[in-house]
């Protein structure tokens, strides 16, 4: 088994006050925190119950970083698991802020795998490729996320259901689980 994620850039407590980013409001710190918590849970009974023992991020800020040091806190537990980090192209974290960049290079050095999918600068496309990328060679998808039907995080669901990849969704906010099946 091999499990993928895909999600919001902004995780956010309901009631949210202020900014989105964990670095300017200690409350969506704390709410990054119980959303590692609860992702590292799940990665554990997907390896102890499953077998699983590789997790592919795509390391985009939000979901796939914090789904990222999920993965790293099972290989800090001594869990024989590997985290695959697909880079949509070279540069992606770039324009990003500082903390958020340090954030990406912290996961970078912790990876086992490093892929980047697309050649050359950015592109709005390449994200897909990624995403499509990261589906294909996953077995199951754990996605983060608020039920919106837009944006990459449904393009990366509905891609997924196409290819027949089973896809269970953990709400950003309330952090309750339950299967996607919209197809």
């Amino acid at each position: 088994m091999i499990l993928t994620v895909t999600g919001h850039r902004k995780v956010v407590p309901a009631g949210l006050v202020g900014s989105a980013w964990p670095e300017q409001n200690p409350q969506v710190a704390e709410h990054h925190l119980k959303v590692v918590n609860h992702m590292t849970e799940y990665c554990w009974r997907q390896h102890t119950e499953h077998g699983c023992n590789e997790f592919i991020s795509g390391m985009a800020i939000g979901a796939d970083q914090l789904f990222a040091r999920a993965v790293i806190a099972l290989k800090d537990a001594l869990y024989p698991v590997r985290l695959t980090v697909a880079i949509p192209f070279n540069g992606q974290e770039r324009k990003w802020p500082a903390h958020s960049q340090t954030e990406y290079n912290n996961i970078l050095a912790r990876a086992d795998e490093r892929v980047v999918v697309c050649k050359g600068s950015y592109a709005p496309w390449k994200m897909q490729k990624r995403n499509e990328w990261m589906v294909d060679r996953a077995t199951d998808v754990l996605a983060l996320w608020d039920a919106t039907q837009s944006g990459w995080t449904f393009n990366c669901i509905k891609y997924a259901l196409s290819e027949g990849k089973p896809v269970v969704g953990l709400h950003p906010q309330t952090l309750t689980y339950g299967q996607i099946n919209f197809m």
